[in-house]
């Protein structure tokens, strides 16, 4: 083999090398081309699999970036509703308040009554009541400010595990 590599190399002609030489030549040249060719796949094949790689991770990121958008989207919609719910429930226990100092003046009503006053039993007393009632924020006003500052707090409360959080400072755990 190296013999007919030397041979060609001096610039003789293919026809004077031996027919064994030839084979000889034949052979490394299909060997050589075999091996060109497996390694040419081995990297297409190399390049498919880097292309199809980074679309999925593509995929992935919207997905995942999809998932947080709907997430943060169900817990400002959470926290929204939530505003909601605690502004009419202050509302209500405030009319209640009111409607106890009331009483003490005309003993109109016993305590368990008022207590057991239903939401709308508190909202028909009187027209300012119905008036405050209807003025009530709906989830959609409350401004962002105020929802992100929901989001939180409802997140440090699942993640505390609790219902609601009270943030004491040291002179309220003192006096308690």
């Amino acid at each position: 083999m190296e013999s007919a590599i030397e041979f060609l190399s001096n610039g003789k002609p293919y026809l004077g090398l031996s027919p064994i030489q030839r084979l000889c030549l034949i052979r490394a040249l299909i060997e050589g081309a075999y091996e060109t060719y497996h390694v040419n796949k081995c990297v297409n094949d190399n390049f498919r699999d880097r292309i199809n790689a980074a679309k999925a991770l593509e995929a992935e990121e919207r997905r995942a970036k999809k998932e947080i958008k709907d997430e943060s989207t169900r817990a400002d919609r959470a926290a929204r509703e939530r505003l909601a719910s605690e502004a009419r429930y202050s509302l209500l226990e405030s009319k209640r308040i009111q409607i106890k100092k009331k009483n003490k003046k005309t003993n109109e009503f016993t305590n368990e009554f008022i207590e057991e006053m239903t939401e709308e039993d508190i909202i028909n007393q009187d027209e300012e009541a119905q008036a405050e009632f209807e003025a009530l924020p709906t989830p959609d006003s409350f401004s962002k400010v105020e929802v992100a500052n929901m989001v939180v707090q409802m997140q440090e409360e699942e993640a505390f595990d609790a219902t609601s959080l009270t943030v004491l400072t040291m002179a309220d755990i003192m006096a308690k």
